[in-house]
């Protein structure tokens, strides 16, 4: 048995409608030229996952490691294990 995710979560706006949080320009060379990187981390356990976006890797990384937010999803699940870039 599926389950369909618009049931869930009710129907998606078009990219480009300005409904999104966040909308990414893929055309400006401002972008380009600062690339972002996505990642996503796990716990030990490989249970739990967390896929983010960043421009800055390292600082982004210490800060989800040192516990900078102490209420995030990834301090709350112990999720601290970089898995792929």
């Amino acid at each position: 048995m599926g389950c369909d995710l618009e049931q869930i979560a009710g129907p998606h706006p078009d990219p480009g409608s300005g409904k999104y949080k966040h909308e990414y320009n893929y055309q400006n060379s401002a972008t380009m030229a600062n690339p972002h990187y996505v990642y996503i981390l796990t716990n030990q356990r490989h249970t739990v996952f967390y896929v983010g976006e960043t421009a800055d890797l390292p600082q982004r990384l210490f800060r989800h490691n040192s516990g900078f937010y102490p209420n995030a999803f990834t301090k709350k699940y112990n999720v601290n294990i970089l898995g792929i870039l």
